[in-house]
């Protein structure tokens, strides 16, 4: 299909075919003229669906005949709703008579004035030589559309006072049209994002547009000198400056929204915005529900008016941008919370018409979807990665600047791109390239070869940067001062480079003011070899490939890792206990991890970046930390005492420990009421709990003994098989997965501290006896499964259920169900895949499996999902699927349950019995066997048989534990 679509009235075929020839004359590729392939309408809009990767502007000429079609108006509809580019052409004058042709032509020129053709129409036909200024005036327009070479960067004129260089380095490319002009090699992906938000205007769908992609697969300049530029030429979109949360995120807005209507000539102050937003969010925050959404939208409304006057678009949708969205989700304070609840109303109550576009690292989405601010809100997402061609990057811009790329150097620059950070590394070497050798109007491969390599050339301009050295210069570089290298490093760590949540370097902001006079001189240098990028007062690393390509600074954050992941902690933690209320619960450092959050205040560098909710926080776990130890003497001094009416003084520490524990268990919680007796009589399938109250122990189901065939006979993978008959005996199960109020039941009456890895291998954790706290990942408490659960700790809340039984916290009845049990309790005495049988037909019934709305949410999911009349994105409430023939419920689904086996790759060798598989030869004890799938899986993960393993040490968003006790 053509790239061109011209919708006309059969009357006008003449005049169309003429149009078509001095298009195709003028560098227009493809255009498609229908006389007899396709008849309009529902056909049209089929063509048009089946060509969305090629057809990009539907050309409407309009006519009376025209506008009286309804085949022609079908067509204008149908790509209107697929958000294609319509270029209204005008050989008449506005209808003053017919209501009908007067509301078609209001739709139809809503979006863009078109051209006028009335000055070449010379009766039936049009001559183009009759009007110089429409030609050009069509030609500005075809070229703007992207209807000469997909979405051309040569519709917007160089500037190479604005921009000297055609290659941008490091630092992405503005929204400016100088930047627009050398944006190459993306024209598909900003017509498809630019065609999602037209669609998305027609069938009035406000959800947020996610550009999603990995550090240095070019999204932010994507969004801002691919799609804004293009968008700002369209007299339907007023587009806001794009802009960054930064430390200040709704000064940031406000500083966007003055950029705006600088542009337009209005001049207004970025603080008194601020302030006016930050006053109606305060005096909103009080309201009830919806009373607040009306009033935070009120301010975003007449925003939104001034912004379309600026324009002198009255009906305008406003384009809100938000480059590197993930800093909202660690920002905290006031100003975040508000642009948080800005954003919120501009989509959910505003009455003007706002479209939001975020642009987001892959790595740092799942943190932004977690954060409850944005909860609720549908998310359409855009996922972005490298051009698998680097030529036309390269040759295009270079021409546009009168430069010749030898050929030989282009293929020597896509051989030696490498996988990651492609795109920056690539534009770093060109501009050092265009530096040094484009005073004669060609770049070649020697030159290339004389700089030194794509992977060492951002070592050698760090290590000259550090020297002294200008960009300037070329030559050998003296040895570096200790002093200079000492500086940077204490300039660099931590101010400059933080740890994200998968261990990686990323960069951070910092305040330019934050700097020596000694640490600004030595930056300096950095900014003007553009591997740093100064805007005010913020000072940042111009892209994260300075990170991992300079080997000085690697070593420097290996070195920091320990206090740059507390540092880290501490910002998690801090913002997850102001979000929550500043509740005693989300306090989660003490002890060792307190006392290293501790160190960090006592060292310059990282406590001057402390914020002030940082420090509130650790105080506040200061305080807890003083007023648990006060409660544990109390309580040894109360053991020692009636201690001493047993043995007059004389007891052992251990025994001590014991009398505190008994005091805490008969003062804090409610006596446990079940009598072994009483639970070895009861019947299958007869259900107790070892509690008088619900919160404090899980529900227990009596399983009937029984043999079956465990493992996968067809179907399954080699580690289900051989499959052999099991003898199970009488045991209980839990009915639910423990749930968060059952972990933190735990929690109040041993507040322990994670395992840590050093404990896991030294052999300790085992033994670890209670609970520490755990975060939800943002899906919620109450009655929902605990996750973010170690196997060590789900043995540590074992032991303490059975301490709380009067038993031997490490061998007493509760423990986790072995590999054999958990297939037997799964199966419900089924041999089908599934308790309910041997298909997933009916899995939204049984199960909380992979939805659509989760697909959507993380980006990630690789696996189809499931259309379920109900969708969780996330963990699901315990028992809100039908239970299994055992009265068992999300066996299948929900999350992954650990059991106590090692990890064995196949059944060859296994016990004949329900014992857990523990040492063998060929078996991995530093690995676990978890069950059941989760919600993050598909329906194939979710069957009896299917099993995997983790390190027992691992924490997951889609992993609990079920619990059995011995009968």
């Amino acid at each position: 299909m053509a790239t061109v679509f011209i919708s006309h009235a059969s009357l006008n075929d003449a005049l169309v075919n003429q149009l078509k020839d001095w298009m195709i004359a003028n560098g227009v590729k493809d255009v498609f003229v229908d006389h007899e392939g396709i008849v309009g309408g529902a056909k049209w809009r089929d063509a048009l669906r089946r060509s969305v990767d090629t057809c990009r502007v539907v050309v409407c000429v309009v006519t009376e005949a025209w506008l009286a079609s309804p085949q022609c108006y079908g067509e204008f509809d149908a790509a209107s709703v697929m958000g294609k580019r319509i270029l209204p052409l005008r050989l008449m004058g506005e209808p003053d008579a017919d209501p009908a042709a007067q509301k078609t032509w209001r739709e139809v020129f809503i979006g863009d004035r078109g051209v006028d053709l009335r000055p070449i129409a010379a009766g039936p036909a049009i001559d183009f030589k009759l009007s110089e200024a429409t030609a050009d005036e069509l030609r500005r327009k075809l070229r703007e559309a992207g209807a000469m070479t997909g979405l051309d960067p040569e519709a917007f004129k160089i500037d190479k006072a604005k921009r000297p260089f055609p290659f941008p380095g490091l630092s992405s490319f503005e929204d400016d049209d100088a930047d627009a002009a050398l944006f190459y090699g993306r024209s598909s992906e900003i017509a498809q994002i630019v065609e999602r938000l037209r669609a998305g205007g027609v069938a009035g769908d406000r959800s947020p547009l996610t550009i999603v992609g990995s550090s240095g697969s070019g999204k932010s300049s994507l969004l801002k000198a691919g799609v804004i530029p293009r968008l700002r030429r369209e007299t339907g979109w007023a587009p806001l400056r794009p802009f960054r949360p930064g430390d200040d995120p709704l000064l940031s807005f406000a500083e966007a929204v003055t950029r705006t209507l600088s542009d337009q000539g209005v001049s207004e102050a970025p603080d008194e915005i601020r302030q006016s937003l930050m006053t109606a969010w305060r005096s909103a925050s009080s309201e009830p529900f919806e009373e607040r959404w009306r009033q935070l939208a009120a301010p975003l409304d007449q925003l939104g008016a001034r912004i379309c006057e600026a324009y002198l678009r009255p009906n305008a949708t406003l384009l809100l941008s938000v480059d590197q969205a993930e800093e909202l989700a660690r920002a905290t304070g006031e100003s975040a919370d508000a642009l948080c609840d800005y954003l919120r109303a501009s989509l959910v109550r505003s009455a003007a018409d706002w479209r939001l576009v975020i642009a987001v690292r892959s790595d740092g989405l799942p943190e932004l979807l977690r954060d409850p601010r944005f909860e609720g809100l549908n998310k359409d997402c855009f996922s972005v990665t490298s051009p698998r061609r680097f030529d036309v990057v390269i040759e295009g811009p270079a021409q546009r600047y009168g430069v010749k790329i030898e050929a030989a150097l282009v293929e020597e620059l896509m051989k030696d791109a490498a996988d990651r950070d492609t795109l920056p590394l690539l534009a770093f070497v060109l501009e050092r390239l265009w530096r040094h050798f484009s005073y004669d109007q060609r770049i070649t491969l020697e030159n290339y070869n004389n700089l030194g390599s794509m992977s060492g050339m951002i070592e050698d301009a760090a290590e000259r940067a550090l020297c002294g050295l200008s960009p300037r210069e070329i030559k050998l570089q003296p040895k570096i001062p200790p002093r200079a290298s000492s500086l940077a490093e204490a300039a660099f760590v931590p101010a400059l480079a933080q740890i994200n949540d998968q261990g990686e370097a990323i960069r951070r902001s910092a305040s330019w003011s934050e700097f020596t006079a000694d640490e600004r001189n030595l930056l300096n240098q950095f900014i003007e070899w553009r591997l740093l990028t100064r805007q005010d007062d913020k000072v940042e690393v111009a892209h994260e490939a300075l990170l991992r390509e300079w080997t000085r600074l690697t070593s420097w954050l290996m070195h920091e890792r320990e206090r740059l992941e507390a540092f880290r902690g501490v910002e998690l933690a801090s913002a997850a206990w102001k979000l929550d209320g500043r509740a005693a619960d989300r306090l989660t450092h003490f002890g060792e991890r307190l006392s290293a959050a501790q160190g960090l205040t006592r060292l310059q560098r990282y406590n001057a970046r402390l914020s002030p909710t940082d420090r509130e926080y650790l105080s506040a776990c200061e305080r807890s930390e003083r007023q648990a130890t006060r409660r544990r003497r109390a309580l040894q001094r109360t053991a020692v005492l009636l201690g001493a009416f047993v043995m007059a003084g004389s007891l052992s520490y251990a025994f001590q420990e014991e009398l505190s524990r008994e005091y805490t268990r008969f003062t804090q919680f409610a006596p446990f009421v079940q009598s072994g007796a009483d639970i070895a009589a009861l019947n299958a399938l007869a259900a107790f709990r070892d509690c008088a109250d619900p919160a404090l122990c899980p529900e227990m189901v009596v399983l009937p003994s029984g043999v079956f065939a465990m493992g996968s006979k067809h179907g399954g993978a080699d580690r289900e098989r051989p499959t052999r008959d099991v003898a199970i005996p009488r045991v209980a199960v839990g009915r639910f997965e423990v749930t968060h109020d059952q972990w933190r039941a735990c929690v109040k009456a041993t507040a322990r501290d994670l395992v840590t890895q050093e404990e896991v291998d030294a052999g300790q954790a085992s033994a670890t006896y209670g609970c520490a706290v755990i975060g939800d990942f943002g899906f919620g408490r109450g009655d929902r499964p605990a996750i973010g659960i170690s196997w060590h700790d789900a043995k540590g809340y074992i032991a303490w259920l059975n301490y709380m039984i009067a038993a031997d916290p490490d061998g007493g009845p509760y423990r986790l169900l072995s590999e054999a049990e958990w297939e037997y309790a799964a199966r419900g005495g089924a041999e089908t895949a599934f308790s309910w049988g041997k298909n997933a037909d009916d899995i939204c019934s049984y199960a909380n499996v992979v939805s659509i709305d989760a697909a959507e949410k993380y980006p990630g999911i690789q696996w189809d999902p499931v259309d379920c009349p109900v969708n969780f994105v996330e963990t699901s409430p315990v028992g809100r699927h039908k239970a299994n023939p055992f009265g068992l419920h999300d066996v299948h689904g929900n999350v992954w349950e650990w059991v106590e086996d090692c990890w064995h790759d196949s059944y060859s060798g296994a016990p004949p019995n329900e014992a857990a598989w523990m040492h063998s030869e060929d078996g991995d004890c530093s690995l676990a066997v978890q069950r059941g799938g989760s919600w993050y899986n598909q329906p194939w993960s979710l069957r009896s048989a299917n099993r995997r393993n983790a390190k027992r040490s691992q924490r997951n968003f889609s992993v609990g534990f079920r619990i059995a006790r011995t009968l």
